[in-house]
């Protein structure tokens, strides 16, 4: 997977407007389940020196289609949007395994989307889920005016 319009800086999580392209030769597939089907944000820990996963939220398998896997065969672009989780007007980030601490919005991101190497439906799971990440971004957040 490659990762496209992605800035170094942002000034809100609902700038991030991402596009991937499967660099591949082989189809990849993406989860049918929201908010699986997106990427989500990992926030750099600068006191632990850790990348923390972003709360991901309600996961929901009503979707159209939901028994056709989602396919994205080689070359082909998707804009898929990010999930940042239950963020109160963007400004703050909330850690998967710790939903009631929060973060600030300012800091370092990267983007991650979960994807398989076979098809991936609400009832046929894939024997193994890979990871890309993008590289690495800044929210630099501002109120709106």
């Amino acid at each position: 997977m490659t990762w496209s319009h992605v800035e170094p800086e942002y000034r809100s999580f609902d700038a991030i407007k991402p596009v991937l392209t499967n660099s591949s030769s082989e189809p990849i597939y993406l989860s049918r389940t929201w908010p699986l089907a997106v990427p989500s944000l990992e926030r750099f820990d600068e006191e632990t020196k850790t990348w923390i996963a972003g709360a991901i939220g309600v996961r929901c398998g009503t979707v159209a289609h939901a028994h056709d896997p989602f396919v994205l065969r080689p070359g082909m672009r998707f804009a898929p949007g990010v999930n940042y989780g239950p963020a109160i007007d963007g400004r703050e980030f909330h850690p998967d395994a710790y939903p009631d601490a929060t973060y600030p919005a300012e800091g370092r991101y990267r983007l991650v989307l979960r994807y398989a190497r076979e098809p991936w439906t609400i009832s046929k799971m894939p024997k193994q889920v890979f990871t890309t990440r993008s590289p690495e971004l800044r929210v630099r957040w501002t109120s709106p005016s």
